[in-house]
């Protein structure tokens, strides 16, 4: 009951949903930050792991991009 009644007043209040809007606002760019954060991390362990990866099965950079070249499909774009 307590619940729908201040539904009721912020439906009523402009100030209070304009507080409501800018504290859910800033809870999102919070949450964002912290994915993105989190995402960057991730990124990174992969390029990391990646480039290990590499470093073994590869003795120098142009052996690499011989790999790649010869491994590459081209598909056209129209």
């Amino acid at each position: 009951m307590k619940s729908s009644k201040g539904k009721d007043i912020l439906k009523r209040d402009r100030e209070g949903l304009a507080f409501v809007s800018r504290s859910l606002a800033k809870e999102l760019e919070k949450e964002m930050e912290e994915c993105l954060a989190q995402q960057e991390k991730e990124i990174t362990n992969l390029k990391t792991m990646l480039y290990e990866h590499a470093k073994q099965k590869f003795n120098s950079s142009s052996e690499f991009q011989l790999y790649v070249f010869k491994n590459l499909e081209v598909k056209p774009s129209f």
